[in-house]
């Protein structure tokens, strides 16, 4: 049996928690960070933007106080549909939660997509037809 090598390991993770030093003093950021170019060593999260174009459509999910909303949003330069389900947070605000976002030029795909999905449901009785009848 081999025995384990301590420091090894113990560099790996001083090296994954802290980033590595060069010998001219310049640091890599820990794992997980970007290096901030004004100062080494520095990390700061990338800047993220987004905000809502239009709201498309809001239905309760249940009666729980979860909601799922279709809009459409801008998120760091591109434009993506967004339908999402939000929960109602105790302070009254819609908090958003799972969901999906894709591009909006897949938009009719997606549409397409739910067409067969509606069709397939109603095939299978698992909807009423489009009459009203099961």
């Amino acid at each position: 049996m081999t025995g384990l090598n301590w420091s090894k390991s113990n560099a790996r993770a001083r090296m994954r928690d802290r980033g590595t030093e060069s010998i001219g003093g310049d640091r890599s950021p820990p794992a997980g960070q970007t290096a901030n170019r004004n100062q080494p060593g520095r990390s700061e999260a990338p800047a993220e933007t987004q905000s809502t174009l239009a709201e498309i459509d809001k239905f309760w999910r249940d009666r729980s106080g979860r909601a799922i909303i279709t809009r459409i949003t801008k998120f760091n330069g591109h434009v993506l549909v967004d339908v999402r389900t939000f929960v109602t947070a105790p302070d009254g605000t819609m908090r958003p939660t799972k969901g999906l976002a894709c591009s909006v030029r897949l938009l009719p795909q997606l549409a397409h997509s739910i067409d067969k999905a509606i069709t397939e449901a109603r095939r299978l009785g698992l909807l009423p037809d489009a009459e009203g009848g099961r």
